[in-house]
């Protein structure tokens, strides 16, 4: 029948995937990361993924490689006949940030067992504004996810942002942690046509940083998880068995997310994390020096860092593109490790003579200091479209190249879709598969 074939096709692949016929033998010790790493790193282990039919992810719609062949196979799986309904009932509740009220919005599954302990859930990043008249939506293949993941009896919460594309997950310098505002010049952090507050921001709010005392989002998720942890408002979700989700601003808030889990209650530890069209918290963080090359203005320079090409976007105008955004694969912003990648035509190639001493591969403060071995990293999967149009383009790639050289680092790496920017129909299987390989176990099931 059916399912046996399934299982025999996927053990053929198996045995080929474990005999090593898919992984890159490259050694441990050929890109730069933090010095405190190298007695755990380990040769590049990375797989070809194949699905249940036994076609290559290259031969599929996408094309993904994971840390090991296990993963490979819980990714390529038919998704499973739904034991619960998505129409369960939803939650709309406010919560603060020291200073804005921020609407969270908490989606049940339905027609299926109640988990005494509460339902395993993910938290997505969401798009709406405090303080902007807009129909709330998570865009279409975030719903598609949302839906799938209900019906398998995963709970959905959704955040609110504080002003437009905006989440606090940066580790900013010293310049751009200060309270001044720049409403004046060509390159300023006052919007043109903006009518939506706050229309001039302090530079600690323009540039996102999540480095200083008050942040808006890590008071957001406090304020969340201690309402989730103390049953209040009905809550009943178990903050042992969740999972972040988000794309674009909401992968980078992803990774801060992770760092705040080393804090210690109420924040919790994700027992998986996807981040899309996105990566490390610390991409698109500008250098405290300026480069050779830079402008002397340190608004203009930090501006290019921030967000590359928008930094000439409404209205501003913050000058000609200085190395490395001059760069098409750079044209957005960078994350660390983008000097691994020098070729302009084929961006994605790494070349790891290439690489500049101060441009480490990093992930999270608690790894890239040693203080958390990788086997405490969750598992991340990181997907993103070739070429995309609001990101650099190998944000997922270069996070991934940290897990795949790092004893206990697990996770996987997608391409799916091109030239668009976020999640796209051909990677919902892997994204919702990773999802519930990590958040169906029960605890003593659970092995990262």
């Amino acid at each position: 029948d059916n399912m046996a074939l399934q299982q025999a096709t996927l053990l053929v692949s198996w045995c080929l995937l474990s005999a090593g016929l898919s992984t890159n033998p490259a050694p441990a010790n050929d890109l730069l990361m933090p010095s405190c790493q190298k007695t755990r790193m380990r040769p590049r282990s990375s797989t070809q993924c194949f699905d249940v039919h036994g076609r290559s992810s290259s031969q599929a719609a996408t094309e993904t490689e994971c840390t090991d062949a296990e993963l490979c196979q819980s990714l390529g799986l038919d998704t499973p006949r739904p034991r619960c309904s998505s129409d369960g009932p939803e939650q709309n509740l406010t919560t603060t940030d020291g200073t804005n009220n921020r609407f969270f919005y908490v989606r049940y599954p339905e027609s299926c067992s109640k988990p005494a302990e509460g339902w395993p859930f993910v938290v997505f990043f969401g798009w709406d504004q405090m303080g902007t008249v807009q129909e709330r939506t998570i865009g279409g293949e975030m719903e598609q996810v949302r839906k799938q993941l209900l019906e398998h009896g995963i709970a959905f919460l959704e955040t609110s942002m504080y002003w437009n594309d905006s989440y606090d997950y940066s580790d900013c310098n010293s310049y751009q942690l200060n309270n001044h505002i720049l409403s004046e010049g060509t390159c300023r952090s006052c919007f043109e046509n903006v009518t939506s507050n706050p229309r001039c921001q302090p530079l600690k709010n323009w540039f996102l940083c999540a480095n200083e005392e008050g942040s808006w989002d890590t008071q957001m998720l406090r304020n969340i998880f201690e309402d989730i942890s103390n049953q209040r408002h009905g809550l009943h979700l178990n903050v042992h068995a969740m999972a972040y989700i988000g794309w674009s601003v909401g992968a980078q808030m992803t990774s801060r997310s992770i760092q705040l889990g080393t804090q210690g209650w109420p924040f919790p530890i994700p027992r998986c994390a996807v981040m899309i069209s996105g990566g490390s918290y610390h991409c698109y963080s500008c250098p405290e020096q300026a480069g050779a090359s830079e402008p002397a203005d340190h608004f203009q320079r930090c501006n290019w860092w921030f967000q590359g090409s928008q930094a000439n976007s409404f209205g501003n105008k913050c000058g000609q593109a200085f190395p490395p955004f001059d760069a098409k694969h750079n044209q957005y912003g960078v994350c660390p490790g983008y000097t691994l990648y020098p070729n302009r035509s084929a961006w994605w190639q790494l070349e790891a003579t290439a690489q500049s001493a101060d441009d480490l591969l990093l992930t999270e403060a608690a790894w890239d200091s040693c203080e958390k071995s990788f086997d405490e990293h969750p598992p991340v999967l990181l997907v993103q479209p070739r070429e995309d149009t609001d990101a650099y383009w190998n944000a997922a790639q270069s996070y991934y190249e940290v897990l795949a050289r790092q004893e206990g680092g697990v996770g996987c790496r997608m391409f799916a879709g091109s030239q668009t920017h976020g999640p796209v129909p051909e990677g919902n299987l892997h994204t919702t598969n990773f999802l519930l390989k990590y958040l169906t176990k029960s605890s003593t099931e659970l092995v990262i």
